[in-house]
């Protein structure tokens, strides 16, 4: 009997220390925010402002729902998305914040609130680094793809 039950708290300890490794802990207040700025040469901020707007439109369903905020005077868009992520075993939702701000042959874009949907708690902070890493890899990649939208824009005029 004492065997079997020094097997089952070894095989909990070995357990918990996987997923505990897995997950990477929790997460800092500075790692729940993604940043980039892209320089692009050429482009002026209004031509840079519309063509990142059409991005918006293509890569969110809808981006009348998404949009918060269209201001070309400050060159700044604001506006909310969600990205999937995998937990333990299911595909789960975080709904983000991303700010972009537009200048002259340059532009920021920031990804921020980060909110785990869905959870049995209701709507809550992203705080497991494994999750916020696979996150901020999805930040990265739409990041990229705006910049990619707008250097390689063509304005189809068929």
């Amino acid at each position: 009997m004492k065997i079997i039950n020094v097997f089952s708290v070894g095989f909990t300890y070995l357990f918990l220390g996987c997923c505990a490794s897995t997950y990477g802990g929790k997460v800092t207040t500075d790692q729940l925010n993604f940043q980039k700025v892209y320089e692009i040469n050429n482009i002026a901020s209004d031509e840079n402002f519309d063509r990142t707007v059409e991005w918006m439109a293509v890569t969110f369903v809808d981006s009348r729902e998404v949009v918060e905020l269209k201001d070309r005077d400050r060159g700044k868009i604001i506006g909310n998305g969600i990205v999937e992520f995998k937990d333990v075993v299911n595909i789960s939702e975080c709904k983000f914040m991303v700010t972009i701000e537009i200048k002259d042959n340059r532009f920021r874009i920031t990804f921020s609130n980060y909110l785990w949907l869905g959870t049995s708690f209701g709507n809550i902070p992203l705080d497991k680094k494994y999750h916020v890493d696979q996150v901020n890899t999805s930040f990265l990649n739409m990041s990229d793809n705006l910049f990619n939208f707008i250097i390689n824009y063509s304005d189809d005029t068929w």
